[in-house]
Parts: structure tokens; C-alpha cells; sequence
């Protein structure tokens, strides 16, 4: 007879696969006990097959719960490694093609922070049904957590098949989702890991995602196959993300000036603000280099807020010390146009330099001006209320509209330096400029030219009846000691 001591019971769900083919699901009790023969405390295992079990809406609840997402009803991420590691076995002896896709919601916390969790809980369903609509009976599709999804692609022609099911996909979200009042547009970012020989399922769900952070990076709506290159890449861009964190803590940044000079006059009469990294084991790290990364991990609002921190500061300097400008111009990020308390943040900046909002300038890309319209629109409006002036920077690079450019309250257009380049000598590039010009005036915009670097370039923009420039002609970026410097020799 047993002697229960104690008695602990464990109740354990789990999956057995049966003969490399089916998976079953199962109940089980385990409890402990004392031998009194053997004189030792022993374990007692009760097992029960779920789908024998006496079908009541109990064990129905239990194994829903046990093996589906309870938001969605997609497969869950337990059976989904499952069925992945069962997939493979049969792979292994079959030879046939698979496929591993790691899908993430573009922008879904901008849905959850604006519009609130019961909406974004509706999308996500939403969306999980819109994609089951696109896949085959043998596919697998489930949901990883948060705004991720899963899909297996199984027993595919062709490895390369898998293009045909995103291709579907994409086009299924082309339209946008109505979910009570409001219009979401759905997009996702994709990584896809093709099955080669040897890769267990943890490696082939490790590259899917290290694929999608890969797509990510290169703009939304994006997909993008693992290769070991990108592997190497992921890694770098996950090393470069803590060396943001730590930059940002230790103060490693760093803000420089480029003039801004009247072509008449020959004056400085502004500045852009341009932001620098002095990382201590690389050196001074190029923007270009870190910046797309700081975007993607949300660190551009800490590392923007630090910009127009020093920008207004500094302006505010040069001002009370008698020097003429006209204005300080500082970037706008995608992420700081969408963020809700950015306003306010730019508000108090002002209030905490003391500088007036009609010496600092914004500037924005005609690409985030046409991917983000609706937020672009309602954040350069209460900008531009707040009596801060508005600039359009690297016009001719994009693909807005007239009727674009009437309806934003922007103040000046900033031609990209791509035509700048060859304008002394390239006849196109001149008619380029000199319509861009002559538009902008139409409008009643300024015009600012960059790039520029000689005096055969400043002659043409000069006849062009161009206001502004900047560029290596006059200086480089310098620091706010240097620019002061260069104000002083522009007053005398």
C-alpha cells in the first residue's frame, strides 16, 4: 500500500507525436508518493489521451486554451513548434520544399497608443482571418505574440513559391481595414527562411526573424529572404542598437552647424543642425550609418529631443548677442511626426531656451510627407500654428504634387544637392532647378539650395534668382564655437 506524503499534483498539457505523422494531445497528473518497500519517495504518472476524454465543454475550453491563441483561434506558438519539428522530421525523409515566414504588424503600437488596445485587439483578428483566407489547407498559419505571425508554407513546387503567397497576401491588405469609424491601412514587414538541410526548427524560426528585422530596415511593406550575409547583419545592427542605448546615456552625441547664406548678400542668415556620434571605440560614426537604426528602435525621439535642445539653446545664444538670423533648422523624423506628446515636448523646449518659435524651422522629406500624409498634415498644422516655420528638404528626391504643396503650410523648399551637382555644366539639371525655382515662387516659397561647393555652381543658382544656400563652398558643418566665429567675420 502507498503512503501519500504530502501528496503534490502536478497537471501537465503537453503533445506526443505518433509514428513521425499526427500529433496528439495529452492530460496528465503526475503526483508523488512513499514506497514503503523500496523506503523512497517515488513519482506517479496518470496520463490520458485528450481527444479521449469525454468531449464536455470543459475539455474542449482546455485544449483550445492548451493549443490556440485565445485572441485569434490561430494556432498557438507551443503547437506551431510543434507541428514545425514534425514537419522537418517528414522533410528529412521526403525531400520536399518548406518554407518559414515571420510576419510584424508595421506600426501596430502607433494603433494601440492612438486608438486603443479593444482596436488593436480587433485588427489583430481581423487580420489573422484576412491571411487564412490567403494560404492552402496545408499550411500552417499562428500567431507568435503581440503583432507577430507565423506561417509554414508546406510541400511548396518550388522553394521560391513562397513569393507567390506574400504577393497574395499583399494584395489582400491593399484596401484598408474599417473597424468601427476608422480606416487602417495594414502593411507588413516579412522575413522568410527557405529550408536547407541540417536547420532544426529553432534555427529556421531564429533566421525568419532575423530576416524580417532585415525588411524592416528597408521600409514598410517589405519582405526579405535569410542568407548568412544578412545573419552577419542582423548581428551588427543588434550590437549598433546597444551602442545607441549607451551613446544616449553616456552623452556621446554631438550637434554641428552648416551656414545657411543669402546669395545676394553673402551673409550667414541661418544654420542647420546637423547630428554627430563620437563613439568612443569607432570614433566620429557617419549618421547615415546609425541613424536608420536609431528610426527603427524608436531612439531618434530621445536623440531628436536632444537636437532641438542644443539648436534652440544655441540659436537663442547667437541672438541675444546681436547676430542677424533669421532662422536655426533642425530635421524631422518620421517616429517624432507620429509621436502624440511631440508638441507639447517642442513647446516646452521653447519655453526652457527661451527661444521664439519663429526663429526654428522644421524640416521634413517629401517621402515622409507622402507615406505619412495624414500624420504629416495634422503635425506640420499645429507646428506651423505655434508660428515655427516649415521647410520641405530634399525636394525633386520624391514624388509630391502640386496640390501637395499648396495644402502643406510649409515656408521654403530645399533642392536636393543630386541636382546641384552638375547644374554648372549639365543643362537638364539646370531647367531641373530653374522650374523648381520658379514653382516654389509661384507658391510664395523660399528657396534653398544644398550641396553647393563652387563658385560656378552658386553663378548659375545665382541667375536663377535662387535666395539661399549652403554647402562646403562657404563651410562644413562646425561646431557652435566655430559658426560663432564665422558670424563674427559675416558682421564685419
Amino acid at each position: 500500500m502507498h503512503r501519500l506524503l504530502k501528496r503534490q499534483i502536478k497537471k501537465v498539457l503537453g503533445i506526443e507525436s505518433f509514428d513521425d505523422t499526427r500529433l496528439l494531445p495529452f492530460f496528465k497528473l503526475i503526483s508523488d508518493y512513499y514506497d514503503e518497500k523500496d523506503k523512497e519517495r517515488k513519482l506517479l504518472e496518470n496520463a490520458l489521451d485528450v481527444n479521449s476524454l469525454e468531449l464536455n465543454e470543459a475539455n474542449s475550453q482546455l485544449k483550445k486554451m492548451a493549443f490556440y491563441d485565445t485572441l485569434t483561434g490561430l494556432t498557438n506558438r507551443k503547437l506551431f513548434e510543434e507541428e514545425l519539428k514534425l514537419t522537418l522530421k517528414q522533410v528529412k525523409r521526403h525531400k520536399r520544399n518548406i518554407a518559414l515566414l515571420f510576419f510584424d504588424l508595421d506600426d501596430f503600437k502607433i494603433v494601440n497608443d492612438t486608438l486603443g488596445h479593444d482596436i488593436g485587439d480587433e485588427l489583430l483578428i481581423k487580420v489573422g482571418k484576412i491571411i487564412e483566407g490567403c494560404i492552402r489547407s496545408c499550411d500552417t498559419l499562428a500567431r507568435w505574440g503581440g503583432d507577430e505571425f507565423v506561417l509554414l508554407l508546406d510541400d511548396l513546387t518550388h522553394s521560391g513559391d513562397c513569393t507567390v503567397v506574400i504577393n497574395d497576401i499583399q494584395r489582400a491588405f491593399e484596401q484598408p481595414i474599417h473597424l468601427d469609424e476608422h480606416q487602417l491601412q495594414v502593411s507588413f514587414s516579412i522575413g522568410i527562411n527557405i529550408y536547407e538541410e541540417g536547420q532544426d526548427a529553432a534555427e529556421m524560426i531564429k533566421n525568419a526573424d532575423m530576416a524580417m528585422y532585415l525588411a524592416k530596415e528597408g521600409g514598410k511593406n517589405n519582405y526579405a529572404f535569410y542568407t548568412s550575409k544578412i545573419g552577419r547583419q542582423v548581428l551588427l545592427n543588434a550590437k549598433l542598437d546597444m551602442s545607441l542605448r549607451k551613446a544616449i546615456e553616456n552623452k556621446e552625441f554631438f550637434v554641428l552647424y552648416q551656414p545657411q547664406i543669402n546669395i545676394s548678400t553673402g551673409c550667414i542668415v541661418g544654420a542647420e543642425a546637423l547630428l554627430r556620434w563620437d563613439n568612443p571605440n569607432e570614433g566620429v560614426v557617419s549618421p547615415l550609418d546609425f541613424i536608420p537604426i536609431a528610426e527603427e528602435k524608436g531612439h531618434i525621439i530621445d536623440i531628436g529631443k536632444y537636437v532641438l535642445e542644443e539648436a534652440c539653446k544655441d540659436m537663442k545664444s547667437w541672438l541675444d548677442k546681436g547676430y542677424p538670423l533669421n532662422n536655426i533648422s533642425v530635421n524631422l523624423s518620421v517616429k517624432e511626426i507620429r509621436q502624440e506628446s511631440f508638441i507639447q515636448g517642442v513647446k516646452d523646449i521653447l519655453k526652457s531656451t527661451g527661444l521664439d518659435a519663429s526663429y526654428l524651422e522644421f524640416e521634413v522629406t517629401e517621402t515622409i510627407i507622402m507615406k505619412e500624409a495624414e500624420y504629416a498634415f495634422k503635425t506640420l498644422n499645429k507646428l506651423r500654428t505655434l508660428g515655427i516655420t516649415l521647410s520641405i528638404d530634399d525636394f525633386g528626391t520624391g514624388y509630391s504634387s502640386l496640390a501637395y504643396l499648396k495644402k502643406l503650410p510649409i515656408n521654403k523648399i530645399k533642392i536636393d544637392k543630386s541636382f546641384i551637382d552638375d547644374i554648372a555644366r549639365n543643362e537638364s539639371d539646370v531647367e531641373i532647378t530653374k522650374a523648381i525655382i520658379a514653382m516654389s515662387h509661384s507658391l510664395r516659397l523660399n528657396v534653398l539650395a544644398e550641396g553647393v561647393e563652387t563658385a560656378a555652381q552658386l553663378q548659375v543658382l545665382k541667375e536663377l534668382n535662387c535666395e539661399k544656400y549652403q554647402g562646403y563652398y562657404f563651410s562644413k558643418p562646425i561646431s557652435a564655437d566655430q559658426f560663432q566665429v564665422l558670424l563674427e567675420k559675416s558682421k564685419v
